[in-house]
C-alpha cells in the first residue's frame, strides 16, 4: 500500500481547497467529524475517518490546519477553551497517534497564525520577531509547542504562520465584501495599520512546498511580501467591486461590538515571508490589486 497523504481541517475554508489539489496525484485520507457532510464537500476520491485508529497503511505527510473559528464568538471562557482544544489539544493527539506508529509521518504541516506576533508593531515582523501578549499570541504559542514535540519521533515538523487568506467562497472575505456590496464598506479604525494577507492560491502552493522540500522546517510566514494598510485594502477591494470605500468603521465601535476580538481588525502587523522568499518561493500574486481581479473576475 503507497504512503497517505493525512489532511485534517480538511473541511475548512483552506482544507477543501487543499484537499482538491492533493487528490488529483495521490491518496488523501482525511480526519473528519461528520462523514457524510465531509464527502459532500470534499468528493468520493478522499478516504474519511473520524478517529485516527481508523487509518490503515502508512501516512507520509501531515497537514494540520484545524481550529474552529477564532471571530465567530466573542472570547469567554468557554469559548477560549473550545478554541484551545480545537488547536492544541487536537495537535496533541495527533502527536500522539504519531508516537504509536511503526512507520512515522516524514514531516507534519501544522498550521499557526500571524496571531503569535504583537498587534501594535511599528516595524517589519519576519520568523525571528519575539511573540505578542495576549490570548492569540498565548493561542498560537502553545500550538506551535503542541507540534514541535513530533520533532523528537523524527517528524520534520514545519510550522505555517498563517494570515488573512483571500479567494473565492470562503475566509475572511464572506464578511469583509458585504458592507462594500451594500455601499457601506471602508477601512477598519484610522485605517494606517498594516494588515498581512495571502491569496488562497499561493498560500496552497506555499503549503505543498513546505511538505516536498526536506530542507524546510520550523516558522514559516505565509503572508504577501506586501502587506498593505486597512485604507489600501479597503480602497483595492472597493475599487475591483466598483463600490466606495471611504465610510470608516470607527476604532471605538469595533470595540464596543467586537471586545478583545477587534484588535484582529485594528491591530498592525506588517510581517513578511522572509524564509519563504529565501527558499526561493515565488508569488503568483504578490500585490492585491492583482489578486482582486483574479478573485472577483
Amino acid at each position: 500500500m503507497l504512503p497517505a497523504t493525512l489532511v485534517v481541517g480538511a473541511t475548512g475554508f483552506i482544507g477543501t481547497a487543499l484537499v482538491k489539489r492533493l487528490v488529483v496525484n495521490q491518496s488523501v485520507i482525511c480526519w473528519v467529524r461528520d462523514i457524510p457532510a465531509a464527502r459532500q464537500k470534499l468528493g468520493d476520491h478522499v478516504t474519511l475517518v473520524t478517529e485516527l485508529a481508523q487509518i490503515e497503511g502508512p501516512v507520509r505527510r501531515v497537514f494540520n490546519l484545524a481550529g474552529a473559528p477564532i471571530m465567530d464568538k466573542a472570547w469567554d471562557g468557554p469559548r477560549k477553551k473550545v478554541l484551545t482544544d480545537s488547536r492544541v489539544s487536537l495537535t496533541e493527539s495527533l502527536v500522539t497517534w504519531m508516537a504509536g506508529l511503526k512507520d512515522k509521518p516524514e514531516v507534519l504541516v501544522q498550521g499557526s497564525a500571524v496571531g503569535y506576533y504583537p498587534v501594535s508593531s511599528t516595524s517589519p515582523l519576519d520568523e525571528t520577531s519575539a511573540p505578542g501578549t495576549g490570548f492569540l499570541a498565548e493561542l498560537s504559542t502553545a500550538w506551535e509547542q503542541a507540534a514541535l514535540k513530533a520533532e523528537s519521533l523524527g517528524v520534520r515538523v514545519v510550522l505555517g504562520r498563517t494570515s488573512m487568506v483571500l479567494g473565492e467562497g470562503g475566509g475572511a472575505l464572506t464578511k469583509i465584501v458585504p458592507p462594500f456590496r451594500a455601499f457601506v464598506g471602508g477601512p477598519f479604525g484610522s485605517g494606517k495599520q498594516w494588515m498581512p494577507w495571502i491569496h488562497l492560491f499561493d498560500h496552497l502552493r506555499a503549503l505543498e512546498l513546505l511538505s516536498r522540500d526536506t530542507s524546510m522546517s520550523g516558522v514559516y510566514n505565509l503572508c504577501s511580501p506586501n502587506s498593505v494598510t486597512s485604507s489600501e485594502f479597503a480602497h483595492s477591494l472597493g475599487a475591483v467591486l466598483h463600490r466606495p470605500s471611504l465610510l470608516k468603521v470607527p476604532g471605538f465601535v469595533l470595540k464596543l461590538l467586537l471586545g478583545p476580538r477587534s484588535q484582529m481588525l485594528l491591530g498592525s502587523q506588517q510581517v513578511e515571508p522572509k524564509r519563504l522568499l529565501a527558499a526561493g518561493f515565488v508569488f503568483s500574486y504578490p500585490h492585491l490589486d492583482g489578486a482582486f481581479t483574479e478573485i472577483f473576475s
